[in-house]
């Protein structure tokens, strides 16, 4: 299939989850499936139509960003607003799940952020910097939106704590299906189940909150790469689209 053909079948198949989502949103379980859908679809395009849009290309680079962050959101519209009123022991979880998912990957954090990396990379535009530090800080929160709670939640009646590895499979798969999926390997994929069934089991009976915390903190070092690679004065021109 061409990149044309997969385009055109990728929007065809989000229209379809989202549609779905509109006439079961009184079926959760349903809907859920159908918001994990769009963001599997989603996952394997690289959003051409933005492209037309007539916005400038800055503007149009920025969207696409926030889209990728967006489609795992549309259950908001649906399902009961997350409890944010968690134990405290699950918040001090969620600050301990994160800083061992850093502490397990330190020796590369480490690497990352030496001067010395950082100046392999190409040089930034502020836009650049924006569109990375934007899919840093919301990327994985709104992942946690949908894996930590909506399938949580729609599946829990149906099949109690199993919901929990229900996400977590849902969350690695989700990761396999990218465009970029050919940089994991097998500790990546350990580790990410790992952090996924650890998050779940806090946010199952605690609220979304416990998962936010521990997945924002794991993506701290990410956000301090993105602020601290060498920058470049000017408008922003991109040619590879994310």
């Amino acid at each position: 299939m061409n990149e044309r053909a997969r385009a055109s079948f990728a929007g065809v198949a989000a229209v379809a989850c989202l549609v779905v989502m509109v006439t079961a949103r009184n079926h959760l379980l349903v809907a859920a499936s159908a918001a994990v859908a769009l963001v599997y679809v989603s996952s394997r395009s690289a959003l051409p139509w933005v492209e037309l849009l007539p916005l400038p290309r800055g503007a149009c680079l920025m969207l696409r960003r926030i889209l990728r962050s967006a489609v795992y959101l549309p259950c908001v519209f649906f399902f009961p607003l997350p409890s944010f009123a968690p134990a405290w022991w699950a918040l001090v979880g969620g600050f301990l799940v994160g800083g061992i998912g850093v502490a397990l990957e330190w020796k590369e954090v480490r690497r990352w952020l030496q001067p010395a990396y950082l100046r392999l990379f190409p040089p930034v535009t502020p836009l650049e910097r924006s569109r990375d530090i934007i899919h840093f800080a919301i990327g994985g929160p709104a992942q946690e939106y949908l894996y930590r709670y909506v399938v949580i939640f729609a599946a829990a009646p149906l099949i109690g704590p199993f919901s929990i590895l229900l996400s977590a499979v849902l969350f690695v798969a989700e990761h396999l299906v990218q465009r970029s999926a050919g940089a994991w390997d097998r500790k990546d994929i350990a580790l990410h189940a790992g952090l996924s069934l650890a998050l779940g089991s806090l946010a199952y009976g605690n609220g979304l909150l416990p998962a936010l915390i521990g997945h924002t903190l794991y993506n701290a070092p990410n956000l301090l790469v993105a602020a601290r690679r060498p920058g470049v004065s000017g408008a922003a021109t991109l040619t590879t689209p994310s």
